[in-house]
Parts: structure tokens; C-alpha cells; sequence
């Protein structure tokens, strides 16, 4: 056990009924680069404690971060506010059940190595005929541990790379693309330089034009399905939203038919080469690799104990993060591949009219119930006719509903690959292409 999880346990223990910490030791590094050049290459050491009190059936849960002092002093302090705090009618008592085998193992980082793949991805991107390239990389090792005053702890090792380049030409062009990997030296960071520019060299020399808002065939890439998945499953299928009326679906439509039948989608919470995964959630209690939707079919929600126990099901061990002790959430989008062609130039021909969106970001929603979303494309947007780009397009948004986006699958590539970036709410695999048969597009 981590000197500082026991710590909060020995602070907390007596001034509670309940209580567990998960703390998280990180080491960080970040390499960011601008026109081709490095600007920043800084390491640092970061702490992150969860706490979880429960005294009676009054509960209360919070996340610190910040030195080990203030952690321990605001733990003390959320301590001493537990009489404050109303019975918590999801209330259940701690059970842990111990974690799932994991490999706990994590490559040093050398920032001679971590340099020499961003000098290769830069090149990448300039050999793809890109102008100037900026992006990042970062790299965190990380030892997580988990105590409870029952008097069980139990940790893990892991690491977590991302690399994000996007690729210039000229003022008005750009194109990103983004990876995730436990490992940053097989990161892909120089394949993700060529795609970046290769996309952003698409659009070269097309003329701008304005869509009509209205229904198109689209074509989006794994970054843009990644990313919206990230979104239907954590509203949807989160067990808390399900009880609580938030999600459409009610305990009933479990094995209803409710996608595209090519649609499976997995919240991979323990298949150990994804970034995000864990032997054990917040609650001490195993994880899993959960079926969300399988060929369309709705298969199920995701637990922790509170929400499992009021649906007389077992925890999927989705307490995940200081959050996940009252709603639990994914860690790892898993999409399916299919039979569509990975290669973009294949994947246009088949779309035939339509437009690609490439990536997205400032999702938003107008009520998450009814799945109402809109999200706005970012950079190169391609306009296709004849099966192959005839414009370019930009500040295009999806505006659209959740059962649009599960429904409306007609291909998906047969390569899928794991991806993260910023504005993505959960790291996910994915396949490289996904073809809507209509979707709504609006400025």
C-alpha cells in the first residue's frame, strides 16, 4: 500500500462508519511541439486521492489533488462535514471483492527516444506534403492503490501514452489525427504525422463551399465515432442514469434491439493493452470487458454497487474514478470493426455522394434523454460526389440524436484502432472509417 492511501485510512478510520481511498501516484511527461519545433519537454510528480465516507446511510465521496499535505487536510475536512450530509437512498455497504489478474509492468520513459519519435512524426507529416506541424506528446507511469477501513488494499501498476499532431498547409488547411497506446514507443505518433497530412492534402486546391442544412450520407473516421460513442454510452448506459430517468432506456429494454445490427459496441475496462483499464474500480471489485450493445441488441448497463444492488444484479466493476462511488462509467470505448475498407480513398468511392468528417470537438447536448446532440466538425471537412472529394467544407456540425447515431450504421472498416485526444470524454478503439446513411448537418 502506497505511504500515502495509508495515511488517509489512519486519518479517516473512527471518523467514519466507512471508508476507502484510492490514491494515485503519476509520473508525467510532455512533449509539445510548434512549427516543427519542440517547445516544451518538462516531467513532473502528481498525487490523486479518492475518498469515500459513509457514516449511518449518510455518504459522502470527493476527489483531491495537489500536494500530499492539502489532500490530507481536505480529506479530514470532508471527515468532519459527514453529519451534514442526508441519507443517501442508493446507499449499500462496502463490499470489495479484490482485483482481476493485470500486468503490472510500465516502460521507463527516456525523453532521448520520446524526442526522435516526434522528429520522425514531424517528417512524416512534411513527406505527406505538410507545411508545419504541432502536436503533443505525453506519457504517464502510474501506480494506483486502493485501502478501506475493512482492512483490504490492493494496487496495480500501468502507463498511458497519448500523441496528438496536426498537420498545416497553408493558412486555412489542417487535419489532426490522434493515438493512444501503454507504450509510447509503439504509440504510432510517425503514422499519425502522414495521416494528419495526408487528410489536410485532400482538401489542397478544392474550392470552399456552404452545405445546406440538411441530411447527408456521411463518412466519418475513428476519432469522430470514438468520440460520440464515448458519449452515448456514458449517458445512456450508466446504470445511475437508467434508475434516475437521464438515460432513454429503463431496466426493461435490456435485450431489445436498439442499434444497427453491426453495431457492437464494449466498455473494455480490463483487456490490459487499452489505456484506461484497471484491474479493480473504485470499490475494490473486479472489472470486466462489458457488452453495452452486441449486433444492435442492447445487452447491458454498467454497475457499481449502489446501482447493481437496486437492480438486483451484480457490479460490472464500473466505479470508475472518485465519481464512479455514485455513478458509474466506462473506461475504454471498445467499437467493433467490419467489412468496409480501411483506406480512405476506397471508403469515399463507396460513400459516393456525401461528405467525410474527419474529427470534432464542443459536443453539446440540448437533452441528454432524448439523446439530442450537436458537435461541430474541426478542420479539413471533405464534400464528396462522384466517389471522391469535389470540396471543401468548415464549421459543419452534427446535429443530431443518439438513436440516429446507433441506428444509422451502414459500414464500418475492418481496421479499428486506439485513439485518444483532449476533447475526447473516454480513450477508445475504434474502426478507422464509419459510414452513416444519413445524418443532419448544420451550420
Amino acid at each position: 500500500m502506497s505511504w500515502l492511501a495509508e495515511s488517509l485510512i489512519r486519518l479517516l478510520r473512527g471518523k467514519a462508519g466507512e471508508a476507502a481511498v484510492v490514491v494515485r501516484e503519476s509520473e508525467e511527461y510532455l512533449i509539445r511541439f510548434a512549427n516543427d519545433e519542440v517547445t516544451v519537454a518538462d516531467s513532473w510528480r502528481s498525487y490523486e486521492a479518492g475518498v469515500y465516507l459513509a457514516k449511518g446511510r449518510r455518504v459522502a465521496v470527493a476527489g483531491f489533488s495537489g500536494s500530499s499535505e492539502d489532500i490530507l487536510r481536505q480529506a479530514l475536512s470532508l471527515a468532519e462535514a459527514l453529519d451534514k450530509y442526508p441519507e443517501d437512498p442508493y446507499y449499500v455497504p462496502l463490499s470489495p471483492k479484490g482485483p482481476r489478474p493485470f500486468p503490472n509492468a510500465a516502460r521507463p520513459f527516456d525523453l532521448n527516444k520520446a524526442l526522435d519519435l516526434v522528429w520522425e512524426a514531424i517528417q512524416a507529416a512534411r513527406a505527406e506534403g505538410a507545411e508545419r506541424s504541432a502536436g503533443a506528446l505525453s506519457y504517464a507511469v502510474r501506480s494506483t492503490h486502493y485501502a478501506d477501513s475493512l482492512g483490504n488494499s490492493m494496487s496495480y501498476k500501468d502507463s498511458a501514452a497519448v500523441g496528438v499532431i496536426r498537420a498545416f498547409i497553408g493558412r486555412d488547411l489542417a487535419a489532426t489525427w490522434a493515438a493512444a497506446s501503454r507504450d509510447y514507443l509503439s504509440l504510432g505518433l510517425k503514422e499519425a504525422g502522414a495521416r494528419a497530412a495526408s487528410i489536410a492534402g485532400a482538401a489542397k486546391g478544392l474550392p470552399l463551399t456552404r452545405l445546406e442544412n440538411g441530411n447527408y450520407r456521411v463518412l466519418m473516421s475513428g476519432l469522430v465515432l470514438g468520440h460520440l460513442m464515448g458519449y452515448v454510452i456514458s449517458a445512456w448506459s450508466s446504470a445511475l442514469n437508467v434508475l434516475t430517468g437521464v438515460s432513454k432506456y429503463g431496466p426493461n429494454d435490456l435485450g431489445s434491439e436498439a442499434a444497427s445490427s453491426l453495431l457492437t459496441v464494449y466498455d473494455l475496462s480490463l483487456k490490459e493493452d487499452r489505456v484506461g483499464s484497471a484491474p479493480f474500480d473504485y470499490e475494490g471489485n473486479p472489472t470486466n470487458d462489458t457488452p453495452v450493445f452486441e449486433k444492435g441488441v442492447l445487452k447491458s448497463f454498467l454497475h457499481n454497487n449502489r446501482t447493481a444492488a437496486k437492480l438486483g444484479v451484480s457490479s460490472t466493476g464500473n466505479a470508475a474514478g472518485p465519481g464512479g462511488w455514485t455513478s458509474p462509467a466506462p473506461r475504454h470505448i471498445g467499437v467493433a470493426p467490419g467489412d468496409m475498407a480501411s483506406d480512405l480513398d476506397d471508403a469515399l468511392k463507396e460513400l459516393g455522394k456525401g461528405v467525410y468528417i474527419h474529427n470534432n470537438w464542443y459536443t453539446r447536448f440540448q437533452n441528454i434523454r432524448e439523446g439530442v446532440f450537436s458537435t461541430v466538425g474541426r478542420d479539413v471537412i471533405l464534400v464528396v460526389e462522384g466517389g471522391a472529394p469535389k470540396y471543401r467544407a468548415r464549421g459543419v456540425r452534427i446535429a443530431e440524436r443518439f438513436d440516429s447515431l446507433l441506428r444509422g450504421v451502414e459500414a464500418l472498416s475492418k481496421s479499428a484502432e486506439q485513439i485518444h485526444w483532449w476533447d475526447m470524454p473516454y480513450p477508445a478503439t475504434a474502426p478507422a472509417l464509419a459510414l452513416y446513411g444519413s445524418l443532419a448537418l448544420a451550420y
